[in-house]
């Protein structure tokens, strides 16, 4: 029964890379009880909303060794309980700042080996439960943070 799935992951290792170039729809309304949704080693290039329509219950998703290189600001609206959001090892050059504005319960962001230039903290500004941020081998150049609580 669909509402017993908690966990979707597709492709795990290099060996197996996929050809998965987009997030298949409705993946939220086949699943409603799903928690962690795993793309991982595929062709993703690009992020919109509607690819997280009513995730209402993930509370983790593993986009990483992907090709993503566009992120919609409003991609994960509709995830208001994630906790964990990977997108390293894909081909972001920037973040929308209000990426993250939904998603109060974000503990951990990982968007290392990227190619971000410029990264403005404000994109955090939404998240008071955040414990760990990954940005490590990315282009940095300019970062914006306020460190005043």
């Amino acid at each position: 029964m669909n509402n017993d799935v908690t966990w979707l992951q597709i492709n795990d290792n290099e060996a197996n890379q996929t050809d998965i170039n987009f997030i298949p729809s409705g993946i939220g309304h086949i699943f409603p009880q799903l928690k962690i949704l795993g793309l991982k080693f595929g062709k993703l290039t690009s992020l919109s909303r509607k690819n997280f329509e009513s995730m209402n219950h993930v509370e983790e998703i593993y986009l990483f060794n992907n090709q993503i290189e566009h992120i919609d600001e409003d991609t994960f609206y509709e995830v208001p309980k994630l906790v964990e959001l990977s997108l390293d090892n894909n081909k972001l050059k920037s973040l929308p700042i209000n990426l993250l504005i939904h998603n109060i319960e974000l503990k951990y962001f990982d968007a290392q080996s990227n190619l971000i230039e410029e990264f403005d903290g404000q994109i955090f500004r939404n998240n008071p439960k955040l414990a760990g941020v990954k940005l490590r081998n990315n282009k940095l150049m300019k970062i914006k943070l306020n460190l005043m609580v």
